[in-house]
């Protein structure tokens, strides 16, 4: 479990892969996003890395939209 705090920009590439589903970062501010997010994601059962935000996300209008699924 990670937590920030206060305004985040992410123009990168913010990741919670690391091969196992389950991790969780919350974020309590304002996130501006025209980067992604990653996740592990477990098909086989009911298991997934998560991201909470408290706060508005604020999408950069020439970012990407959409999830990517790999």
């Amino acid at each position: 479990m990670a937590t920030l705090n206060g305004r985040v920009v992410n123009r990168g590439r913010v990741s919670l892969v690391d091969g196992a589903a389950g991790d969780t970062l919350t974020i309590y501010g304002d996130v501006l996003r025209s980067g992604a997010f990653e996740l592990d994601v477990d098909v086989s059962g009911p298991a997934a890395d998560r991201i909470s935000i408290v706060g508005n996300v604020i999408p950069d209008p020439n970012g990407p939209k959409g999830i990517a699924i790999e």
